[in-house]
C-alpha cells in the first residue's frame, strides 16, 4: 500500500514539474548538473588537499545552492508573470521574457568557475588554468553589461 502511495505521489509531482517547466527543462538540467558537479568537486578538493569537511562550510554551501535555485525559480516566475500582466493591460511584448535563461546562464558560469577552481586546487595538472580564466572573463563581461545598464538607469532617473 505504501509503495503505491509513493509511486502515485512521485508521478503527480514529476508530472506537474514537467508541465510547469516545459521548454525550460534543459535549463533546469544544466543548473542542477553544474550544482552537483560543484558539490562533488568541492568534496574531492577537501579530501585531496587534506582540509577536510566542515559542517559550517557545508551548511553555508547548502544555503547558497538553495539561493541559486530560488533565483532560478524567481526567473521562471518573472517569465510567466510579466507576459500575463502585460496582456492584462493590453501591452504586447515583442519578445519572450529571458529572465530564467539569463539567471540560468549566470548560475552555470559561476558554478563552472567553482568546479574548475576546485579541480585546479586538487591538482593543477587536471585542468588548464586558461579554462578558469576564460570562465572568469565570461562572468566579468556579464557583470560589465550589468554595470552599463545600471549606469544608464541612473542617468535616466537623474534626468527626471
Amino acid at each position: 500500500m505504501g509503495e503505491n502511495h509513493v509511486k502515485i505521489t512521485s508521478s503527480v509531482v514529476l508530472g506537474c514539474l514537467a508541465t510547469f517547466t516545459q521548454e525550460h527543462a534543459l535549463l533546469i538540467i544544466f543548473v542542477l548538473c553544474a550544482i552537483v558537479l560543484d558539490v562533488i568537486s568541492g568534496l574531492i578538493k577537501a579530501g585531496a588537499t587534506g582540509k577536510g569537511l566542515s559542517s559550517d562550510k557545508g551548511l553555508k554551501g547548502f544555503f547558497k545552492k538553495m539561493a541559486l535555485l530560488t533565483a532560478l525559480a524567481f526567473g521562471f516566475f518573472l517569465d510567466f508573470f510579466i507576459p500575463v500582466m502585460c496582456q492584462e493591460v493590453s501591452i504586447q511584448l515583442p519578445f519572450k521574457t529571458p529572465f530564467a535563461l539569463i539567471i540560468c546562464f549566470y548560475i552555470v558560469i559561476n558554478e563552472s568557475i567553482s568546479v574548475a577552481e576546485n579541480l585546479y586546487e586538487t591538482d593543477s595538472r587536471i585542468i588548464p588554468k586558461w579554462i578558469i580564466n576564460l570562465l572568469k572573463l565570461s562572468k566579468k563581461k556579464i557583470e560589465e553589461i550589468n554595470e552599463v545598464e545600471k549606469d544608464a538607469q541612473t542617468e535616466v532617473s537623474e534626468d527626471k
